[in-house]
């Protein structure tokens, strides 16, 4: 990409750094299209798209409840390794 074309640059390895806590903390949003989609797949009628849809929304809110107790939990950062920070 041209320089001029770019609004704002810096090294990766300062963005990174910045940007890495926005990645390890949930967004709601990932786990309510997932939601709304497995209702649509258990709604779909067929029995093994339920099942599926079951067993994987099962999963799905185990893992929002683990990722919401790391937020409550444990201090900002303090997860992300070593080479991270």
């Amino acid at each position: 990409m041209p320089e001029d074309a770019a609004a704002r640059s810096r090294p990766s390895e300062k963005w990174a750094v910045a940007d890495r806590p926005k990645n390890t903390n949930p967004d709601p949003a990932v786990f309510g299209v997932a939601g709304a989609v497995l209702d649509l797949l258990e709604a779909a009628g067929d029995t093994a798209a339920k099942e599926t849809a079951q067993a994987l929304g099962e999963r799905l809110r185990a893992v929002r409840r683990e990722a919401y107790a790391l937020v409550v939990e444990v201090p900002a950062g303090e997860r992300l390794g070593a080479g991270s920070r």
